[in-house]
């Protein structure tokens, strides 16, 4: 395994970009909900997509197939998604987190190589959803993380 070839921090980047690029993350009013790279600070606002630090199921394996020497590497990058309301039921605030994490998946099947000029990512995909509620402060939270599974092709010079 090779750390310094990998495609992690490139597909971070990218996912980022095509994340933040996408129109429907808007608020009632209008308003952006923030797309982060990376914890958002100060603590995120009633509604909030970044995407971690986190990466999950990191591989790589050399390939024995074909003219050109190379690696395969595979991992998952996390995105959170969080939907804070002091009103309003839970099918209410459930509902605006799913169609925040519905935002990132058309994002991602629409963008699946995680295309940016050094061609990141082979393919990509979500394919992991945790969602849980929460409530304090007489807030209700819902918060989603999704999976995006990432492949990637690391030809040697």
């Amino acid at each position: 395994m090779t750390v310094e070839s990998s495609r992690v921090g490139a597909a971070q980047d990218a996912l980022y970009a095509i994340l933040n690029a996408r129109a429907g993350y808007t608020n009632a009013d209008g308003s952006k909900v923030p797309v982060d790279l990376g914890y958002p600070l100060p603590i995120p606002q009633d509604e909030h997509v970044w995407i971690s630090g986190e990466i999950n199921d990191w591989t790589q394996e050399a390939e024995t197939t074909g003219d050109m020497p190379a690696r395969q590497e595979d991992f998952t990058l996390t995105v959170n998604i969080i939907v804070r309301r002091t009103t309003g039921s839970y099918t209410n605030v459930r509902d605006r987190a799913l169609v925040l994490a519905s935002e990132v998946e058309l994002g991602v099947r629409s963008n699946a190589g995680l295309p940016n000029p050094s061609n990141t990512v082979n393919f990509s995909e979500v394919a992991t959803m945790n969602m849980t509620e929460l409530v304090q402060n007489e807030k209700r939270e819902i918060q989603i993380k999704l999976g995006v599974r990432c492949t990637a092709q690391l030809h040697s010079a």
